[in-house]
């Protein structure tokens, strides 16, 4: 922690990355509260994985600095950042689970990769978190026999075995139906409610924004152009923000 604990969880600070010539990220500010869901909106190849990636640190910045509690994860190495990352759990876009491991075997993965749990307790976790997402008794199944959305709570399960104090998802409602999106949605916000987790939510799903965010950022063209309310944001006057939700609102009518 900072020695001055203002109530922010992560600092974002003029990150910049171009990526094949291109500015991805250039110059992003943001903070984020502790235990809060801050939610960020945006086209498709707007930047916003790789915004995440950073803050995880699996991308380096050219230019400016990431604080996760007080301490500025792109100036740590290697062994420094591993540590990190058991404090930051992240939910893929596609789940990225192992297809040849069962499902508890997947969950359990983190803790059995550390060697510093035993069997037993490893065993325990599965269970716990598998049941916290509404899989309690399928930890034998193997990825191939369950759904998409039973795999995105596989994949929030074993992001949470390693209890993170801040839970990143990539997308997570993408793939999926109206029914199951609900579903994803109704489970990021009881995790909020269990956890009191801080959560960073990467989305172009405009009714998943509405339904989980305390706060919302929308990123264009590398930069951040607002951030509000959800309410704020679906009332906004800025161009860029209308123009964003009219298309959602139409592909929706569309599919």
């Amino acid at each position: 922690m900072s020695e001055k604990d203002d109530g922010i969880e992560i600092r974002i600070e003029g990150l910049v990355k171009t990526l094949r010539g291109n500015h991805v990220l250039d110059g992003v500010n943001l903070e984020i509260k502790r235990a809060e869901t801050f939610v960020i909106i945006g086209r498709s190849g707007t930047g916003k994985s790789v915004l995440l990636k950073h803050i995880i640190g699996l991308m380096q910045p050219d230019k400016g600095h990431i604080l996760i509690a007080g301490e500025d994860i792109t100036r740590m190495n290697e062994e420094e950042m591993r540590h990190v990352r058991k404090r930051v759990g992240m939910l893929f876009q596609g789940a990225a689970l192992l297809n040849s491991l069962t499902v508890g075997q997947n969950v359990g993965l983190g803790l059995t990769e550390g060697g510093h749990h035993g069997e037993k307790e490893v065993e325990s976790v599965v269970k716990e978190k598998l049941a916290l997402v509404g899989l309690d008794g399928k930890q034998d199944l193997m990825p191939a026999e369950i759904s998409g959305g039973m795999k995105k709570r596989v994949g929030l399960a074993r992001a949470l075995a390693l209890e993170p104090e801040v839970l990143l998802y990539d997308e997570p409602t993408a793939g999926l139906d109206p029914v199951m999106s609900q579903n994803i949605d109704d489970l990021i916000v009881s995790m909020k409610k269990q956890l009191n987790m801080t959560s960073v939510v990467v989305t172009h799903d405009m009714i998943s924004t509405l339904t989980i965010a305390d706060r919302v950022a929308m990123l264009d063209d590398g930069k951040i152009v607002t951030v509000g309310t959800p309410r704020e944001i679906e009332n906004s006057s800025e161009p860029v923000v209308r123009e964003f939700i009219k298309r959602d609102a139409n592909w929706r009518r569309k599919s």
